[in-house]
């Protein structure tokens, strides 16, 4: 099992990652105010920044739900501890790794997951395959993409908890970083347009 032991910390990594950046490319979307909403339309670096950090997600999170090669796939880490049963089965039973593949093969699971394929395949990982649909069209929201993440987050949990008998802290993710920065820029903004008023006064 020690492979297993190997590979859980930087899940956990690429999954924190894959989180951030969901957390700081929807703040780019869901402004608060009109004002703030505008502050960020008017900025092309904002607009960039906003769908790179998105695409960053998605790159990330599809190292944890990828293809069977690769090497951080939650499903082959799964597999792994299943047929590894013997050795670990004081310590997760049968029942708890079924759990774990139920709701990876959900039908809500698997949809967001082959949407996320489609993403990392079609438009963001390769410019050799011609797209079904564009970006808009795949439809993997912020939320459903946070869903995913933290199932991950909670199975890679319990495995390190169950047969390492290592407790994760939960990361604190910086949710205002953001939206800090866009309510600096907005009062920036109105100060310099204010400004200009006076002048022409």
């Amino acid at each position: 099992m020690k492979t297993i032991q190997e590979r859980l910390p930087n899940m956990f990594n690429i999954l924190q990652l894959a989180r951030q950046h969901v957390y700081d490319s929807k703040s780019l979307i869901c402004s608060d105010t009109t004002e703030e909403h505008l502050t960020i339309r008017r900025s092309k670096f904002l607009m960039r920044t906003q769908v790179s950090l998105y695409i960053l997600a998605i790159i990330e999170t599809s190292k944890i739900f990828g293809r069977d090669g690769d090497y951080y796939n939650l499903h082959k880490v799964i597999n792994i501890v299943k047929h590894g049963y013997q050795s670990v089965k004081t310590k997760i039973s049968k029942e708890q790794i079924a759990d774990f593949e139920n709701q990876i093969n959900s039908e809500k699971v698997k949809k967001s997951i082959s949407k996320l394929h489609e993403l990392r395949d079609e438009h963001y990982a390769h410019s050799d395959k011609t797209p079904q649909n564009d970006v808009h069209g795949v439809g993997l929201y912020y939320d459903e993409l946070l869903e995913i993440i933290e199932l991950a987050e909670k199975i890679c949990c319990t495995l390190s908890e169950k047969l390492y008998d290592e407790q994760r802290i939960t990361e604190i993710f910086d949710r205002n970083g953001v939206k800090s920065l866009v309510k600096k820029l907005t009062e920036y903004n109105r100060l310099k347009s204010q400004e200009i008023i006076n002048r022409t006064k």
